[in-house]
């Protein structure tokens, strides 16, 4: 595991919570910890970090970091992180997620949902359940340059909705719905698990426990006569029936789909069929994503894909 780390160094991005960790993790692996980055650190810059120097983001472009590798220690914006230093031209090469103790990885989260045979084409009408900072989104459209016809985003939570507007202001031809994607039109319990001031990515849902009551809108009903090209879902468990109410759309344009398994057990199989049975002549697979830093927890994205039968799948 040396190698993988070449000869530059590590910078470790995110000076959060998982800071820590992350640090012991890379230095079990052999790797050479040489800063810490962090946005905070654009306007107050404090001389060290857990003893390492400090940088800005944009200090990672200058000669000086040119060979470093970055290791993404920002558990809750790893994912905007990510498209963000991509932009900036820094290559996927260069980026790392922590793991398991025993493993590190460069096969990073941004290649989730958007990976060969699962590109993103010119003229795409997209649709994103669950758009948490709206980094999907973001990935999307530079995976298509920017050539598509019609982004759709479904994000219930108040504080990620306010975010997608904010970070996603000027996208063209994007319509962000502040409902929770389900199987038909309701209003619902949810269970927000965010607090003013804070934000918690993992498990915001729909929950019949939950303390909140969100309204539900479906696939079918919001894209109406446009032919949906591609779906991708994260929705913390409601992707059945988020799938039901997009039954319609599935039938009618047999889109590609990306369709997250791992939030509860019984929808690597119970969607997986269901799927199946609107369209046998499709060929699906699985993929397993990065492991993520969660607390003391791992996870483990687990990601069912969708491809019409004539489509390539020689790069699975």
């Amino acid at each position: 595991m040396r190698g993988v780390w070449g000869g530059g160094g590590v910078i470790l991005y995110g000076a959060g919570r998982a800071l820590p960790e992350c640090l012991e993790l890379l230095k079990k692996h052999g790797g050479e910890p040489i800063a810490v980055c962090d946005k905070r650190f654009a306007k107050e810059k404090p001389n060290e970090c857990l003893g390492l120097q400090t940088i800005a983001p944009r200090e990672l472009l200058g000669a000086k970091y040119k060979d470093c590798n970055v290791l993404i220690s920002n558990v809750a914006y790893y994912e905007e992180i990510c498209s963000e230093l991509l932009t900036w031209g820094i290559s996927e090469k260069r980026l790392f997620l922590p793991g398991f103790a025993y493993r590190c990885t460069n096969y990073i989260h941004t290649r989730e949902y958007f990976s060969e045979p699962m590109l993103p084409e010119k003229g795409e009408v997209y649709v994103d359940c669950g758009m948490l900072s709206g980094g999907s989104v973001k990935q999307f459209i530079s995976f298509c340059g920017g050539d598509y016809k019609k982004i759709y985003g479904f994000e219930p939570s108040p504080n990620s909705y306010k975010r997608v507007i904010a970070d996603l202001q000027g996208v063209e031809r994007l319509h962000v719905v502040q409902k929770a994607v389900w199987s038909e039109e309701t209003e619902l319990r949810f269970a927000k698990l965010e607090e003013e001031g804070t934000f918690d990515p993992g498990g915001a849902r729909i929950d019949s426990q939950g303390e909140e009551i969100v309204c539900t809108a479906t696939i079918d009903n919001t894209v109406g006569a446009d032919r949906v090209t591609f779906i991708k879902m994260d929705v913390e468990g409601a992707e059945l029936e988020a799938l039901k109410g997009a039954e319609k759309v599935l039938l009618r344009d047999n889109p590609k789909l990306a369709i997250c398994l791992y939030h509860k057990p019984e929808d690597i199989v119970e969607i997986t069929l269901y799927l199946w049975q609107l369209h046998p002549e499709n060929k699906y697979f699985l993929r397993h994503h990065n492991y993520v830093v969660s607390g003391e927890r791992y996870m483990l994205d687990t990601v069912l894909y969708s491809l019409r039968k004539h489509e390539d799948l020689c790069h699975i």
